[in-house]
């Protein structure tokens, strides 16, 4: 199935708690925005925060209910590879941003890579294998969380810049949001 007009779809959940997906539907600028926002407003835990899933669900988020993938997420939080990894993707639509807890010394953040066409469910073991090793032919180090790849009814945490920073540095000064669209949308063989 390819995107239908142009429209890329995601699921929206207020919080961790809830599992009843809010199907969002628009472009991908439209959604690269929305994603990119500062949804916390100077939240205190990631708790606070509101959650998106690349995966179209049939009922509540969880596995036997996926159905279809839309963008390929990679998850880091080793440390181990910077902020700007995303750079070595600009062959292709990339949205990138740090994660609540990212710290200017120990990186954590999401490689969000829109798909050309979506994926079902049941290929998707197959196609996370193919995601492993485009990180390890471009990328080549770190290490990208390997069960959040594998899980179709993975949720990820939205921006959002915490209300305290590191050591007293200003949080807006190490957190970091990008959106480059100058690339084409990734197809997963």
């Amino acid at each position: 199935l390819i995107h239908n007009g142009g429209l890329m779809k995601i699921s929206l959940f207020p919080n961790i708690k809830a599992n009843e997906p809010t199907i969002y539907s628009g472009n991908i600028e439209t959604i690269a925005k929305g994603l990119l926002a500062d949804s916390g407003c100077g939240a205190t835990s990631k708790n606070q925060l509101p959650l998106w899933s690349p995966t179209l669900f049939e009922g509540t988020r969880n596995s036997k209910n996926a159905q279809f993938i839309s963008c390929l997420v990679y998850d880091l939080d080793d440390g181990l590879t910077p902020f700007d990894t995303w750079r070595l993707f600009t062959d292709w639509v990339v949205i990138a941003h740090t994660s609540f807890s990212h710290k200017p010394h120990f990186h954590k953040y999401r490689i969000i890579l829109p798909l050309e066409e979506v994926v079902p469910a049941e290929e998707w073991t197959r196609a996370s294998k193919w995601a492993r090793n485009l990180w390890t032919d471009l990328v080549g180090r770190g290490w990208m969380d390997e069960p959040a790849i594998k899980d179709v009814s993975r949720g990820y945490y939205r921006f959002s810049i915490p209300a305290e920073g590191y050591r007293g540095i200003d949080p807006k000064k190490y957190h970091k949001r990008i959106f480059h669209d100058t690339g084409k949308l990734l197809k997963i063989d």
